[in-house]
């Protein structure tokens, strides 16, 4: 396993830090999926590293990198996984590889409001022990990361509704993504994250959807100006893992830092984040000469009823890979968070 912790050990002695022993020093690799400059940064893994030194004595060194740094955007749960990357900002929406958390990645209008982001992923994770074992087969969670809400980025007009994406072609960056566009009635176009700025800039789509804080990191509002926000039409929920070799030559003191420090700042802290980032971002588009819209309650329930094709169609798609016993995963985490209480649509 490739580790890329720096270990200054005196030999065979542990260091001791106000009586607590920590048998070895870690420089720690962390990968998001945000730019340096987006409000999650500054506001959570920033201070979620800093904190974790200053908790350590030191013996935990976390350093933090924006998307693309160390390894390719979405490539973040392979490279966690090899022991090439140590922590990272996971999008498991592949469904060869994690057939359950795809699944899970494509069920619309899981979320009410963005607070409820800090709230599903924990439960089906500690319910569904197929999704657990999935999720654990990458590394430990440390928290969880649900892109919220979602807006359309449109270079030739407002899309109001699903029957305005007709004929239009989507720019995407991941399989999800491709469904979700096709039940809208949009033709997918597959680019990599970081071309989505120049894609839409040189024609190759006429829209993308991501979240209004990674719109507004990476200045999409420059070449499309007319933005809609359409809700939580899938899922996406993206473990922030840590590669479980590493996690595992931690001292159990070290190992409880993080995990501790992760349920503090993953959690509301991240949605105070957002919340501010979205209303940072709405501002931010309006500034820069965007038409910003928000779909009235008739436009929002045709969303709604196109978001629903996508459980069938991604339900569909795993039985061509030979995965059979989807219903039954879905019908576990619906039961999982009726039994928990938690209110969704």
């Amino acid at each position: 396993m490739k580790k890329s912790f720096l270990v200054s050990m005196f030999a065979g002695a542990a260091m001791l830090f106000n009586g607590v022993a920590y048998a070895e020093d870690f420089e720690i690799s962390l990968q998001t999926m945000y730019n340096p400059a987006q409000q999650q940064m500054k506001d959570v893994f920033e201070p979620f590293a800093k904190e974790v030194g200053e908790l350590s004595k030191g013996s935990l060194k976390v350093n933090v990198f924006g998307v693309g740094s160390l390894v390719p955007a979405l490539q973040e749960a392979d490279a966690v996984k090899a022991g090439n990357l140590d922590i990272g900002q996971c999008a498991l929406t592949h469904p060869k590889e994690t057939p359950y958390a795809y699944l899970l990645s494509m069920i619309p209008d899981m979320c009410d409001t963005i607070a409820d982001t800090a709230v599903f992923p924990q439960i089906v994770y500690d319910s569904v022990p197929e999704l657990k074992k999935e999720y654990d087969s990458i590394g430990v969670p440390l928290g969880w990361i649900v892109y919220v809400p979602q807006v359309i980025c449109a270079t030739n007009g407002l899309i109001k509704t699903p029957a305005d994406m007709k004929g239009k072609r989507i720019l995407v960056t991941a399989p999800n993504q491709s469904l979700l566009v096709e039940a809208w009635g949009g033709t997918p176009v597959m680019v990599a994250l970081s071309d989505v700025y120049i894609g839409l800039q040189r024609g190759m789509g006429e829209a993308y959807m991501s979240g209004s804080a990674w719109c507004k990191g990476s200045k999409i509002y420059e070449v499309a100006k007319y933005i809609t926000q359409v809700g939580y039409p899938n899922t996406n929920v993206m473990p922030l893992a840590m590669n479980k070799e590493l996690f595992d030559d931690l001292s159990d003191e070290q190992r409880k830092i993080i995990i501790d420090t992760g349920k503090k700042y993953f959690g509301q802290i991240f949605i105070d984040s957002f919340v501010k980032e979205n209303d940072l971002a709405i501002q931010l588009f309006k500034d820069n000469g965007c038409e910003f819209y928000v779909p009235t309650s008739e436009e929002r329930a045709q969303w709604q009823e196109a978001n629903k094709k996508m459980v069938a169609v991604a339900n569909d798609r795993l039985k061509e890979l030979g995965v059979n016993d989807g219903q039954q995963i879905l019908d576990k985490i619906y039961k999982s968070l009726d039994d928990a209480g938690y209110h969704k649509n």
